[in-house]
């Protein structure tokens, strides 16, 4: 299956039947086979700021090579996406901020997710909606 085929199948819910997206939570940008964290939270540092506080629980990290995967971000507002940005949040870290991809500059939603260090495995993304606090 081609990326755009797996692509439009795992996201066609988030679509409406003229093509127009009715839910940008349910986006899936990442697909990937590392395990996501547990108990994922983000939200703005201050309102209206563009830092992004994340954490998340002891419980979910796993050892070896795993704890170097990193958090990857892409921002999402008035139906433009960024391009995937490095946090530089390590999986080991439990907690980190990071400043929001300057395009768009009204970001609404972020999506997460993990990349190996070698940027060859990715974990499934999680869609966070940024209120103005």
């Amino acid at each position: 299956m081609s990326g755009f085929a797996l692509f439009l199948k795992t996201n066609m819910p988030a679509f409406a039947t003229d093509g127009s997206l009715t839910d940008p939570k349910l986006i899936s940008l990442s697909t990937g086979k590392l395990p996501m964290v547990e108990e994922l939270k983000a939200e703005r540092s201050a309102p209206g700021s563009n830092t992004i506080n994340v954490s998340w629980s002891k419980s979910s990290v796993l050892g070896g090579i795993r704890l170097k995967d990193e958090l990857m971000v892409v921002s999402a507002g008035g139906g433009k996406y960024s391009e995937i940005t490095c946090t530089g949040i390590i999986r080991n870290a439990l907690n980190g901020s990071f400043e929001l991809p300057l395009e768009p500059a009204s970001a609404t939603y972020i999506y997460l997710f993990f990349g190996s260090k070698d940027r060859r495995d990715y974990s499934e993304s999680v869609c966070f909606e940024l209120g103005t606090n």
